[in-house]
Parts: C-alpha cells; structure tokens; sequence
C-alpha cells in the first residue's frame, strides 16, 4: 500500500473521529480568549474542550455519550444527545462538573432515527431544541419525517436547565440546523427569501437509502404553521459527500 493512500486512510478516519467543532470566539479576534469544544469518537461522541493558550484537552465525563450538538450560551456549554436525548451543562472556567441532565418531554423510540440542534434564538433570551426524527419502512419503502421545537428554560441562579416546553410557533424567526453550526434570524429581514416559523435543514443521511424514490429531500425547509415538509435546493449527485451541506451566515450588522 502507497503512502498516499496511508494519508488518505487516516484522513478518513480523522474526518470520522471528530464529529464537530464549536468555538465560543473568533481564535483571530481573541488569541488568548477562547474555548473550542469538540464533539469526537466512534461510537457515540463525547465531549472535550481546550482553552486558548492550552497545550492539553480536558475531557468531560466520558459517561455522557451520543452527544448530537453543543452550544456556548451565557458562559456555559449546553449538550443534547444520549439515548432519552437529555440536555446536559458545564461551565469550562472551573472543574467540568456535569449539571443534572433534562429529559426531552415525549422522547419517542420504536426505529425512529433521532437527530437534535441546539440554536439561540434572535433575541439571545433563550435557546431552541430543535428535534428532528425520522423512520425508513421496509415494508413500504418509504421515509417519514416529524420534527418538534422546544424553548429551553434555564435556572437563574446557576444556568442549569429547568424544563423544556415544546412550541407551536417561534414567530418571525427561521433556524438554520445541520451538521455545520446552526443559526437563527428574522425572517422580516430577508422578504420572499426566507420564511418566518420555519426550519431549514440539511440532510446527511441521504446515502443510507438504496432507492432514489426513498431518500428523504436533501435540503427542506419545515414550517410549524402548517407541518408542511418542502424542498428547498436540490442536486443530481448521488455522492454521500455531497449532502453534508452547510450553511453561510453573511457577516453585516442587523442580520437578526
């Protein structure tokens, strides 16, 4: 074997081992003030995190696994994921002491495929917890899809989660979710371009359906007036690289 393909195998293999990648700030702006958390393993990530200026990773409790995303809000670092999809803190200034973990009201199991984003909302008041779930029938071959909306409220002495109540509506906002970071803005702002109480999102499990006519659309958009599912962007490919889309958030002020 070559040592090009060597290079190659361990790119894939890294590419898999680290799942995602959050910074709380911009590593150019503040070289000595900011923390990278990052989302890794095989089977089921874990958490870790490092500081600026730091030469080693401290690893959260590696007991919490399955993690799906993770968010910085409020000097705190917020988790979802495990197998009741339980929002997890800690607070990176001090020991990772894990905060008691919240169940996700009506978590439903029975071979539906969990996936969770956490995104602050426009206002920075609060944080969302979008749920999507999704199930393939062998039977008829074909791919269902729900998604739900929570509001995360927090305790206001130490930040730790209260409850999570789950939403009709979230007004003017549109969320952005993927495997990349997620997003929020006022749909207001972009007119005929983005709609208001709606969900877009990307999907990364199109590679996993055998017939064209199964895989679920590859970028949607969901809108909890109505619980509608459209297409928002299509392509032709059939590479699994391809569906990892990401979202490209302009830098300019009152973008929310």
């Amino acid at each position: 074997m070559t040592d090009e393909y060597h290079r190659e195998h361990l790119k894939q293999k890294y590419q898999e081992y680290i799942e995602k990648v959050v910074l709380s700030s911009d590593p150019n702006t503040n070289p000595n003030n900011y923390v990278v958390i990052v989302l890794y393993g095989y089977q089921g990530c874990k958490l870790a995190f490092i500081k600026g200026g730091e030469e080693r990773w401290t690893y959260v409790d590696r007991r919490i696994s399955q993690v799906r995303d993770a968010i910085f809000y409020r000097n705190q670092v917020y988790a979802v994921g495990g197998a009741q999809e339980k929002i997890v803190s800690f607070d990176v200034n001090g020991p990772p002491k894990v905060k008691q973990a919240t169940r996700t009201p009506g978590y439903q199991g029975g071979g539906w495929i969990h996936n969770s984003y956490l995104v602050e909302s426009t206002s920075g008041e609060h944080v969302w917890h979008v749920r999507r779930l999704g199930k393939f029938s062998k039977r008829t071959s074909l791919y269902s899809e729900r998604i739900k909306v929570y509001k995360v409220v927090f305790d206001a002495q130490d930040g730790s989660v209260v409850e999570q109540v789950e939403v009709e509506s979230i007004g003017d906002e549109a969320l952005f979710v993927g495997v990349s970071h997620s997003v929020s803005v006022l749909a207001s702002n972009f007119p005929g371009s983005c709609k208001p109480n709606s969900i877009y999102y990307t999907n990364y499990d199109l590679h996993g359906y055998a017939e064209p006519e199964s895989r679920p659309l590859p970028y949607r958009v969901f809108s909890l007036d109505d619980g509608s599912i459209t297409c928002y962007h299509e392509f032709n490919s059939q590479s699994p690289k391809e569906s990892w889309g990401v979202w490209v958030l302009p830098m300019f002020k009152g973008l929310c």
